[in-house]
C-alpha cells in the first residue's frame, strides 16, 4: 500500500508541475493579450474585439490548474477560531466531513467540466466574438485541473483514514493544530 502511495505521489508531483506550467503560461498569455488590447485602445483607438471573453476563458482554466498546488499544500481557507477549539477526535470528524463534501463538490465540477469539454471538442468550439480563438483546449485544461484536484483530495482522504487507524494519530492530530499556523517574521 505504501508503494502505491509513493507512486501516486510521484505521478501527482509531475501533474502538479505540468498544471502550474500551463497555468503560468495562461497567465502570461492573458497579460500579453490585455496589454496589447490596452495599447491598441489608447494608441490607435481600436480595442480588440472579444479580448475580454478570451481572457475570461483562459483565466478559468489557469485558476483551475493552480488550485492543484493549493490543495496539495493544504493552503485552502481554514477557520482557526473553530479548528483550535476542537479536540483531536472532533478534528478527525470535521476532516472526514470536509473530505466527503470536497470529494462530492469537486467530483461534480470535474464530471460536468468533462461533459462540457467533450461537447466543445465535438463542435470545435471557438469564441463567439472572435472566430480565431479556440475555446475547447481551455475547457479541457479546466476539467483536467479539477480532476487532478479530485485525485489529490482522494489521496489525502485515504491517507487521513489510514492514519486514523494508527494509535499515534491522537498525538499527531494535536500536533497538526500547532503546525497549522504560519509564523511571519518581520
Amino acid at each position: 500500500m505504501r508503494q502505491i502511495f509513493l507512486l501516486l505521489d510521484v505521478g501527482l508531483k509531475y501533474l502538479r508541475r505540468l498544471a502550474l506550467f500551463v497555468s503560468a503560461a495562461g497567465l502570461i498569455v492573458m497579460a500579453a493579450l490585455d496589454t496589447f488590447d490596452v495599447l491598441s485602445s489608447f494608441l490607435f483607438d481600436a480595442p480588440i474585439r472579444g479580448i475580454s471573453e478570451t481572457i475570461q476563458v483562459i483565466m478559468a482554466a489557469s485558476v483551475a490548474l493552480a488550485i492543484v498546488s493549493v490543495q496539495h499544500r493544504r493552503e485552502h481557507v481554514c477557520v482557526d477560531l473553530l479548528v483550535n477549539k476542537l479536540s483531536p477526535r472532533a478534528l478527525r470528524v470535521a476532516n472526514f466531513f470536509n473530505y466527503v463534501f470536497s470529494i462530492l463538490c469537486v467530483g461534480l465540477i470535474s464530471w460536468q467540466s468533462w461533459i462540457m469539454a467533450a461537447h466543445s471538442v465535438r463542435v470545435e468550439e471557438v469564441s463567439a466574438t472572435v472566430g480565431w480563438f479556440l475555446v475547447y483546449p481551455w475547457k479541457i485544461f479546466f476539467a483536467l485541473g479539477f480532476t487532478i484536484v479530485l485525485i489529490e483530495i482522494l489521496r489525502q482522504a485515504i491517507s487521513s483514514m489510514l492514519h486514523g487507524l494508527d494509535r499515534n494519530f491522537e498525538r499527531s492530530s494535536s500536533n497538526l493544530k500547532e503546525n497549522m499556523h504560519i509564523e511571519v517574521n518581520p
